[in-house]
């Protein structure tokens, strides 16, 4: 990798754990801006769940100036791949960000296998009419049953985590080492010679220095020079996304007798708390894709209030 010292680009990653709960202020973005970073990549979403600063640190991100790509965190405990990607896409289908969105694979257990990270990845590029950033790090990829021979991963942009431990901590900025080095990838990419496109180099970047409440932070370097990395986002691929359905009609009602549907205050099937929805009714949705619980839901609005509704086929259709 030959980057000019003086052109190089690179950015923290970050997300709830930069933040102490027990203070008042926010992680300060332009801090990050001040040590010269360029970009940074925020926790959007674990399984099912948002992480709970994402919303007011990618705004912050945003008025800082940095270009911001949201990642998710893969957890096997909650929701198939679609579900997870379309919750990653509900956080940012308002507000994408300048970099392609990211699947943050570190399952150590195998128990999330290729077909998992494949699904996500094409559903998000479904949703969002880019091709996504898959993060990884040689261990976990490796142990993947048959991961050396997955050719469809080389499709998306690596984001390779290849620490290098011998910096002097607390590190800033990109070390002159670093910039002479290159991680080592796993297979496909190491055969077939495809090049990296972010590298997490440290995981003890001066998490103060760069704005964040945690006392590390990690730093990533883009594998090329700020004139690439601009060209880069400016000539990324983009497809036209499939439009997710803004609402429901209820189809069939629950209750025949009386004409109506379940509308529930929660995710499953249970006596009591429950208000009724009428056959032909249009429900505005609340976020795309079903959501999984005893059975699956869409989760949507009515006249103020959210709620939950049967997303079997012969109750209920997308419009």
């Amino acid at each position: 990798m030959e980057i000019d010292m003086s052109n190089y680009v690179y950015g923290p990653d970050m997300s709830k754990w930069q933040d102490k709960d027990t203070t008042p202020q926010r992680p300060d973005f332009t801090k990050s801006v001040q040590q010269g970073s360029t970009f940074t990549f925020i926790k959007a979403s674990q399984g099912l769940l948002y992480d709970p600063d994402f919303f007011v640190n990618w705004e912050n991100a945003k008025q800082a100036g940095l270009k911001r790509g949201a990642y998710h965190f893969a957890d096997k405990n909650y929701g198939t791949a679609k579900q997870q990607a379309e919750k990653l896409y509900s956080a940012i289908k308002n507000d994408p960000g300048e970099l392609p969105p990211i699947l943050d694979f570190e399952d150590g257990t195998g128990t999330i296998g290729l077909s998992f990270i494949k699904t996500f990845l094409e559903r998000i590029k479904e949703l969002t009419g880019r091709t996504p950033i898959l993060y990884i790090n040689n261990a976990h990829w490796s142990q993947l049953k048959a991961s050396e021979n997955a050719i469809w991963a080389l499709d998306y942009p690596l984001w390779i985590s290849y620490p290098i431990k011998s910096l002097d901590s607390p590190v800033i900025g990109v070390p002159e080492k670093i910039l002479s080095m290159q991680p080592v990838v796993p297979e496909p990419w190491k055969r077939k010679g495809v090049p990296w496109k972010f590298w997490q180099y440290t995981w003890v970047g001066d998490g103060p220095l760069y704005g964040m409440e945690s006392k590390g932070v990690d730093l990533n370097l883009f594998n090329g020079n700020a004139h690439d990395f601009m060209e880069w986002l400016g000539n990324g691929e983009i497809v036209d996304p499939v439009k997710p359905p803004d609402y429901v009609r209820i189809l069939k009602c629950g209750k025949p007798d009386f004409g109506w549907l379940f509308f529930r205050n929660r995710p499953e099937q249970y006596e009591g708390a429950a208000l009724a929805v009428g056959t032909g009714e249009v429900l505005k949705l609340v976020e795309p894709g079903k959501i999984h619980g005893d059975i699956d839901y869409w989760h949507v609005e009515r006249d103020g209030f959210e709620g939950y509704v049967s997303a079997g086929s012969i109750y209920t259709e997308p419009v």
